[in-house]
């Protein structure tokens, strides 16, 4: 067990020196890596290895031939999509997290994880003067959050039509459309929709919730179809199956 934490220690502390190495050349690398150093990548692939490769190896061929391989968006000159640095403390959690090695899915798992996201998810409500009562929930990334958003605003649209969408679906809602197929199902139509296959690709449209303008939304404010969310008025993307 000891030569275990001192193997874990050992390569910990090489782990931390190398990524100093990097994060000292920051200022000075090229934010997009070289032609050769792309090309070098390919050393990394090959065969699946029979057996496991010596750790302290695996580290060393990783910095040599990934570190010229980054993007340097931790520097001062990267301004490309809408990526930014980790601040110093953010990169010193992450590695205190790494170790920590928590399944945060339940709080019976890492009660320290829990608490955590109880944290960020009070801070948010403030920064954002939100009323104290909202709900927060942490996605896996920017596809989630705009699908829980859509689901969101669905309710809401048509809780005030007074359509309990989360118990019926879309089927027969006011609106007399159907949504994608993963924001449409409610309790009572999940197990139907799944034994008759009725699960198919949609066609995306964009109902412009509140809209005066016959311009952009056409004559009624109702449907129409569009590529993107990028008009004014207030949008609520929907789909017909």
């Amino acid at each position: 067990m000891k030569a275990v934490e001192s193997g874990t220690q050992s390569l910990m502390e090489l782990a931390a020196e190398r990524a100093k190495a990097y994060l000292r050349t920051i200022e000075s690398r090229r934010v997009f890596p070289s032609a050769a150093a792309i090309e070098r990548l390919a050393e990394l692939g090959g065969d699946l290895p029979a057996h496991g490769a010596d750790p302290t190896e695996i580290l060393r061929t990783l910095d040599e031939i990934g570190s010229p391989a980054t993007v340097v968006s931790a520097g001062p000159r990267y301004f490309g999509f809408v990526t930014g640095g980790a601040l110093p403390v953010t990169l010193a959690a992450n590695w205190l997290a790494g170790a920590w090695d928590q399944n945060a899915g339940l709080s019976v798992m890492s009660p320290v994880g829990a608490a955590l996201e109880e944290i960020c998810a009070h801070w948010l409500i403030n920064i954002l003067r939100l009323p104290p009562r909202c709900g927060v929930g942490f996605v896996t990334g920017a596809t989630m959050a705009n699908f829980s958003a859509l689901a969101a605003a669905r309710r809401a649209v048509l809780e005030d039509a007074r359509w309990d969408v989360e118990a019926d679906g879309l089927i027969g809602a006011p609106s007399g459309e159907r949504e994608h197929r993963g924001l449409r199902l409610g309790q009572r139509d999940l197990r139907e929709s799944a034994q008759s296959g009725r699960l198919g690709s949609c066609r995306c449209r964009i109902r412009n919730v509140g809209c005066r303008s016959t311009d952009a939304c056409g004559p009624h404010g109702g449907f129409r179809r569009c590529g993107y969310l990028g008009h004014r008025c207030a949008q609520m993307a929907e789909c017909a199956l």
